[in-house]
């Protein structure tokens, strides 16, 4: 089950407190190799990026293929289940999110997950870099929605995990004017919630972009306003 919703970026605040004042044995961060931002506590990270910076165990793996999963999951049978996993800033980057939404309960017995909120995905021009950056990077003029490295939007209905393929129509579709940086909502840069046993989620339309064009980028539109 998904608990305690937030919608500002003060999340990881609570799970050091969290961490703290439990006597954990095994607590893994899965796709954080870069950042392993709860390294005091963090004793395994699954990932392909191996932490430069950090004591834990490493389990080299690619999160988006069952494989490697397999591997992990061989591991975690003989070991048993960690405590806690976390996995921050994730899931909108891969191509496979459902595949880790399936295996967290897999190997953990709960859990700490974020992402950027949905406002912050398809709202214009608020992509990290200078303009001098965004010009070298030869995507300057800040125009486009969201961060342009990501493939998917999240977001959070009926405590349901949704996930949106980000796509290029995005920056085309009628009705996301209420996305600006000036509307409050623009500083509720990441969505997070905890979980417990399992995590429920949906793809939008079951990953099936059709059955035509028009019809899915209405449909898309008008159930992203939805939830968080």
């Amino acid at each position: 089950m998904i608990y305690d919703i937030k919608d500002k970026s003060d999340g990881r605040n609570a799970v050091f407190e969290f961490l703290c004042n439990r006597k954990f044995k095994s607590i893994v961060d899965v796709g954080g190799g870069l950042n392993v931002w709860a390294s005091p506590y963090v004793t395994h990270c699954i990932d392909i990026n191996q932490p430069k910076r950090y004591e834990c165990k490493f389990l080299k793996a690619d999160i988006s293929t069952q494989r490697d999963w397999d591997n992990i999951r061989s591991i975690v049978a003989f070991t048993g289940k960690f405590d806690f996993s976390i996995c921050t800033h994730v899931l909108e980057d891969i191509a496979n999110p459902a595949l880790v939404l399936q295996m967290l309960p897999q190997i953990s017995h709960m859990g700490f997950v974020s992402f950027p909120s949905k406002h912050a995905e398809i709202c214009r021009g608020i992509e990290c870099g200078t303009p001098e950056d965004q010009a070298a990077w030869g995507i300057g003029g800040g125009k486009y929605r969201g961060y342009f490295h990501h493939r998917w939007i999240l977001t959070i209905l009926n405590y349901k995990l949704r996930l949106f393929p980000k796509l290029n129509f995005i920056e085309y579709i009628n009705g996301l004017e209420w996305a600006t940086r000036e509307n409050k909502d623009a500083h509720f840069h990441e969505l997070s919630f905890w979980w417990k046993d399992d995590i429920p989620f949906e793809i939008f339309n079951d990953d099936f972009m059709g059955p035509d064009g028009g019809t899915y980028m209405k449909a898309w539109g008008t159930e992203i306003i939805k939830g968080y």
